[in-house]
């Protein structure tokens, strides 16, 4: 199998607009060290995963990847911000864009704006 990559010169953030609870920076403290080092990765099968599936089997949860939207969704979804049902794999950029649809379960949440970084490209 052959792979691609892409290289980006520009990508889009937007804060989450949210007031944390203490337990709720010790869930972001604790993802941030499970997530750290994982590898980038998207496939056939996560996208067409439409349910949220847990991982029991702790060495195929430290084998797990990520790619940029799902590993968003997935600590929305550890902070129960979002839908827990879908599969944090079924969220895509466009989602979480002033375009998505993305519906947060709890009042007072919100993205801020759109920020645009841009990188130098090589030359």
């Amino acid at each position: 199998m052959r792979k691609v990559c892409f290289f980006l010169y520009r990508i889009c953030w937007r804060p989450l607009i949210i007031d944390l609870a203490n337990y709720e920076v010790e869930i972001i403290e604790a993802f941030v060290a499970k997530t750290l080092g994982k590898q980038y990765d998207i496939n056939l099968n996560k996208l067409f995963q439409f349910q949220s599936k847990l991982e029991r089997n702790k060495e195929k949860e430290e084998k797990s990847t990520y790619f940029c939207s799902e590993l968003i969704a997935r600590l929305y979804k550890e902070l129960k911000l979002i839908d827990g049902e879908k599969s944090s794999a079924s969220y895509f950029p466009i989602d979480f864009s002033s375009k998505g649809d993305l519906k947060f379960s709890r009042n007072g949440v919100s993205l801020g704006r759109e920020q645009i970084i841009a990188f130098e490209k090589n030359k």
